[in-house]
């Protein structure tokens, strides 16, 4: 009698186990990192990943034909983002030649020479990212070595950051696509580098939400909501949840797209009625008013559908890149 009891309830625990099996199996979330999320970019809208070309001397964008600043070399690092995401080595090694003339220009300090220390945080947040991806991908045997160079230069880059702290909380105060990128540089650099986040990041972060508008799901920059910026914003909270989960976040996150999504018009064109920076002459940058990047809009909706595997918002990606393509 007692092997026939011993044998029911052995049978009793094998079934409940199997069944929690079956249970987590069907309410877990896969494991999610930044290049498995690119990688389910529709095709088309992967190729939108490629930043500006670099000059024979790895400088991009306003850093040619003078170095201004390691910010403005930001789109070598979306190059490469591409040529992972695409498998063209190519554009990979394209970027790590803008990579190693940007760490050339690194000071003592830390600093890049950027007029506000922002500029670094721009720099090492697309850095980062960047190489964060190359190290989830089939690549990374083939450029560990080359990535972990700049492994000390980052975190001096962090360092950096920290030490200026001060000065990066008085010119971002009211722009919180500044200070949601000025926190993903320390987030990031610490992932990348198997390192815990300073307390920096968390304020940084905090500041930058605290200008969220939680009646409209606008972020309020330089004092209203900007159709442009609101991407920004959106992406560097994206890119800090895909590896610091937070359903409080990923309400936020949902509620500001729900806006951004309003600012789609049918035709895929942005809408800049009542823009705080862009769109509407309020903002000039080197000479010209700045005007809505759909590019960056569309690179946004695209993640958001892939993150959150929501095709509504891949479909207005796709919406949004068929109408710059027009």
């Amino acid at each position: 009698m007692g092997s026939f009891v011993s044998l029911i309830l052995k049978g009793l625990t094998l079934f409940l186990l199997l069944s929690l099996q079956q249970l987590w199996a069907q309410t877990s979330v896969p494991y999610v990192n930044l290049w498995s999320v690119f990688d389910e970019f529709p095709p088309e809208i992967q190729r939108e990943l490629k930043g500006g070309k670099a000059d024979a001397n790895g400088m991009v964008s306003h850093n040619q034909p003078n170095y201004l600043g390691a910010e403005y070399q930001r789109g070598g690092m979306d190059t490469m983002l591409a040529g992972i995401i695409l498998r063209d080595k190519s554009l990979i090694d394209d970027g790590f030649h803008v990579a190693h003339v940007t760490f050339m220009q690194q000071l003592a300090d830390g600093g890049f020479g950027d007029k506000v220390p922002t500029g670094a945080a721009f720099w090492v947040t697309a850095c980062a990212r960047s190489f964060i991806a190359l190290k989830e991908s089939e690549y990374w045997p083939e450029y560990q070595t080359q990535i972990e160079t700049y492994y000390s230069a980052l975190s001096l880059a962090s360092t950096f950051l920290v030490n200026n702290m001060d000065k990066l909380v008085q010119h971002d105060k009211n722009t919180p696509n500044r200070l949601l990128s000025d926190a993903d540089a320390l987030f990031l650099t610490a992932k990348l580098l198997g390192a815990e986040p300073p307390p920096e990041a968390d304020k940084l972060r905090d500041l930058g939400l605290a200008l969220f508008d939680k009646d409209s799901g606008a972020f309020q920059e330089n004092g209203g909501g900007d159709s442009s910026y609101q991407a920004v914003n959106l992406q560097m909270l994206m890119y800090y949840v895909t590896y610091y989960p937070s359903p409080e976040l990923d309400i936020i996150i949902r509620h500001g797209l729900d806006w951004e999504l309003s600012k789609v018009n049918a035709d895929g064109a942005i809408d800049v009625k009542g823009n705080s920076r862009t769109g509407v002459g309020k903002e000039i940058y080197f000479g010209k008013e700045k005007e809505v990047n759909t590019r960056e809009v569309c690179l946004m909706f695209a993640y958001a559908g892939a993150l959150y595997h929501d095709d509504n918002y891949t479909n207005t990606a796709v919406l949004i890149h068929q109408n710059r393509k027009k």
